[in-house]
């Protein structure tokens, strides 16, 4: 039997090391993942580190999960005596974005998630014209309870029905049973509406609404300090 994938999930840290070697078609990445205040390091080799090294310096990824095999791995330190390390040895990747996607709902199921609590899972598809010709662009989506309370009355999670969401989205890339490379992409909703016009305005409106929330709550505290004044200055009377 096989050595059992371990996973672990968190920001990457500074001490990234990519090389690619034309001679050999080598290519390695190595960094730290801060998970959950501990910091693991990984290693990941071939397409699967040029990918890693793409998303991180090309779309600004900061936030991965990880799965693959711990190892033990002997190198020199600076000083020449010999050290060693426990590294995770990565197959599959999970890329951790903010996201917004549009399209056509084509699927909609309704769940429970472990806590009892509701859960809808979307599949998107939307037509894409690259250079006159279509492509289908398809997503999976996730609206959580707390999203699901907050719908605005136009939104219709129904097939056929427009949907626009903004969230997290976790891009997966493994190797399949061919060793070829797929992707998957999934995004936990923060926001939906009806169209991507109407979401900017519901984000517009909601960010507005947090940015008075200080202002609302420093005018309570001052309110209250003025009539504790006051009532002090009554009693030295």
């Amino acid at each position: 039997m096989g050595q059992k994938d371990e996973k672990i999930s968190g920001y990457i840290g500074s001490n990234k090391y990519f090389h690619e070697n034309e001679e050999t078609q080598k290519t390695v990445i190595s960094f730290t993942v801060n998970a959950g205040g501990r910091w693991e390091r990984v290693r990941a080799f071939g397409e699967t580190a040029k990918m890693l090294n793409n998303a991180i310096e090309k779309d600004g990824i900061k936030k991965v999960t990880l799965l693959g095999c711990f190892k033990e791995i002997n190198y020199a330190g600076r000083d020449g005596a010999p050290k060693s390390a426990h590294e995770l040895f990565v197959n599959t990747v999970v890329l951790h974005k903010p996201m917004e996607i549009n399209g056509l709902i084509a699927k909609v199921q309704h769940e429970k998630t472990k806590n009892d609590k509701d859960m809808t899972k979307l599949f998107i598809i939307k037509d894409h014209d690259i250079g006159g010709q279509v492509e289908k662009l398809k997503y999976n989506a996730v609206v959580f309870s707390e999203v699901l309370k907050k719908l605005p009355d136009n939104v219709k999670l129904e097939v056929g029905h427009p949907v626009a969401i903004k969230g997290e989205a976790s891009i997966t890339t493994f190797r399949n049973s061919e060793d070829k490379i797929e992707r998957g992409t999934q995004i936990t909703a923060w926001n939906v509406a009806r169209t991507p016009a109407l979401l900017k305005e519901q984000i517009a409106a909601l960010q507005e609404s947090a940015n008075k929330e200080p202002v609302k709550e420093a005018s309570k505290v001052l309110t209250k300090a003025a009539s504790k004044s006051k009532n002090e200055q009554g009693m030295s009377l």
